[in-house]
């Protein structure tokens, strides 16, 4: 089991004004920072602030320019949610100095001090648009943008206010921004332990999935054996090769609130990326579905991949109801992350516990139209609770996800990996509504995670998705809820993936 860690969130205080409310721009229109609590906000400007450290940077003039025309620069401030706030000694726990500092009823459980908003932007510097795309100011990416963007959206061609979220161009710059913390080592993994777990050597790609600030779209970020990371670069045929960005990365660029990244092309939510790059498995970390989940901490890291030597009695995170963008759970619900650890059976060895009687909904990451298979990868070990699922508010599941059959649970044990049954077993255990766990993570660096039966994938239900429309899962514990649940990843998995007769999905 894992133990989670909190953290406090760096507080440099300096030129403070307080504003009646500040917008994120992160869907058609621009909301307020927090979703669920109505709050004050306090945006404290920092030196370091990504917003100044970007016009400070004149090899990226152009890509500086969009942010300002189309407003987007302004989401990027220092800002904290001063609704925020540590009630009791259960809640303070806390990291101080690369000490964890226990507290309260349960020590091994520590809350945010401070609820902080960070951001990554990925940038093509002037030269490289000169270069590759003859583009020499503004003017030149404004045409760009309506180039990729003109097939995709043609019913937004007259929306010539670049503030406004459907405008070409406020696409093409806000699909360089995720709100979330993303240095280079927060994109790949912070221990070469748990990244040795994949199975790189076999080829094999570890992507990961995020959503953007640009409405409705998603982001593939990839990293290979070579260790090079890229943006919507897909492995298998048809091959693209995506687009890079070096590592290291000056400090330089690492802001207060956030980091940037030189990028050596254009990177788009085009047509191509949509029906090409993601016409394939998505399969995403839970890590990854809140931006409150990649927030940097006092130490430096995110909550998301904390080295494991710096959690001792591997603590859990703690987030309150209300606090946690794209999670709406009430206070009947405790929900913890564990730290990422190299030799547990979990894909990127972390997972998202929930306790109580809980009632949890979940917005889905945005994915391009057409129809979809939603999976749950989790742990179906003893003592898990029955739970429904409901996906866009109608029920669509209800499973033990404590155990499987005990006829699917005997087939595995016995022969589930003989390679004479294995094609017949899998297919078995398809029509039974579930699915092996992947092969292609390795635990401990050993076995991959599909030859243990409690690591097991759940089939859902299925939705279609005109591609501009939000989808939730919502997951409800039935009965008396003793225990915890424990969840590790999702998949989105487009039907011509899952339901092709001329290319059967693998196993991995």
């Amino acid at each position: 089991m894992r133990r989670l860690l909190l953290s406090a969130l760096i507080c440099i205080l300096c030129a403070q004004y307080s504003v009646a409310q500040e917008f994120l721009h992160i869907g058609e229109h621009a909301i307020p920072l927090s979703n669920v609590k109505k709050i004050t906000q306090s945006v404290r400007v920092h030196p370091k602030s990504l917003s100044l450290l970007l016009e400070k940077d004149s090899t990226i003039s152009i890509y500086v320019a969009a942010l300002k025309a189309t407003g987007m620069i302004d989401s990027l401030k220092f800002c904290v949610d001063d609704s925020y706030k540590i009630l009791n000694v259960q809640d303070s726990c806390r990291w101080k100095k690369n000490v964890y500092i226990g507290g309260g009823i349960d020590a091994s459980i520590a809350y945010p001090e401070e609820r902080r908003f960070n951001f990554t932007f990925f940038a093509c510097p002037d030269s490289i648009l000169l270069a590759k795309h003859n583009i020499k100011d503004l003017d030149g990416l404004r045409a760009k943008a309506k180039e990729l963007y003109s097939n995709v959206y043609p019913e937004d061609a007259a929306v010539t206010d670049e503030t406004d979220r459907r405008n070409y161009l406020n696409r093409f710059i806000s699909y360089q921004l995720l709100n979330f913390y993303g240095s280079y080592s927060s994109l790949r993994f912070y221990d070469d332990r748990v990244r040795s777990n994949f199975g790189l050597e076999y080829g094999f790609e570890i992507p990961d999935y995020y959503e953007t600030m640009m409405p409705h779209s998603i982001m593939k970020i990839s990293d290979s054996f070579e260790n090079r990371l890229s943006i919507n670069h897909r492995h298998y045929s048809p091959q693209v090769p995506g687009v890079g960005f070096p590592h290291p990365q000056p400090v330089e660029r690492d802001a207060v609130n956030g980091f940037y990244h030189y990028i050596d092309d254009v990177v788009a939510y085009d047509k191509n990326t949509q029906e090409v790059i993601l016409n394939e498995r998505m399969r995403i970390d839970l890590f990854a579905l809140s931006p409150d989940f990649m927030t940097k901490l006092a130490d430096g890291q995110t909550v998301r991949g904390h080295q494991e030597e710096k959690t001792p009695g591997y603590p859990f995170f703690g987030f309150k109801p209300g606090y946690v963008r794209n999670f709406e759970f009430d206070d009947s619900t405790k929900l913890l992350l564990s730290t990422r650890h190299s030799t547990w059976s979990d894909y990127q060895g972390d997972e998202l516990l929930i306790l109580g009687n809980f009632d949890v909904t979940i917005k889905l990451p945005p994915v391009p139209a057409g129809k979809y298979e939603l999976r749950l990868g989790y742990y179906a070990g003893s003592g898990q609770p029955r739970v429904a699922f409901y996906i866009d508010g109608k029920p669509v599941n209800m499973v033990d996800v404590g155990h499987m059959s005990e006829e699917l649970l005997f087939d595995w044990i016995g022969d589930g990996e003989d390679p004479e049954t294995v094609i017949d077993f899998d297919r078995e255990m398809r029509n039974n509504g579930y699915m092996k766990g992947p092969g292609s993570y390795f635990v401990r660096g050993v076995e991959p995670l599909r030859y243990y039966p409690w690591c097991v994938r759940k089939i859902i239900g299925t939705f279609d998705t005109d591609g501009k429309t939000e989808h939730y899962l919502r997951m409800k514990c039935i009965g008396n809820n003793l225990y915890n649940a424990q969840f590790d990843y999702i998949e989105l998995v487009p039907a011509t993936v899952y339901d092709n007769d001329d290319i059967i999905e693998d196993i991995y």
